[in-house]
């Protein structure tokens, strides 16, 4: 939400172009509940600091 906002609030005070970052984020955002495929959720997932250790 908040990548999306400042996207809104850039392209509104900085330059139009930063409206494709609310854009690719929606997309982003789209394709994850049609798809049921998360590609930040694996990333994340897959970080050192997400291990289990016994």
């Amino acid at each position: 939400g908040s990548l999306v906002l400042l996207g809104v609030i850039l392209s509104q005070t900085v330059a139009p172009g930063w409206i494709w970052l609310s854009g690719f984020v929606g997309a982003g955002l789209t394709f994850a509940g049609v798809s049921g495929f998360c590609g930040m959720a694996r990333l994340l997932a897959a970080m050192p600091w997400n291990r289990v250790t016994p």
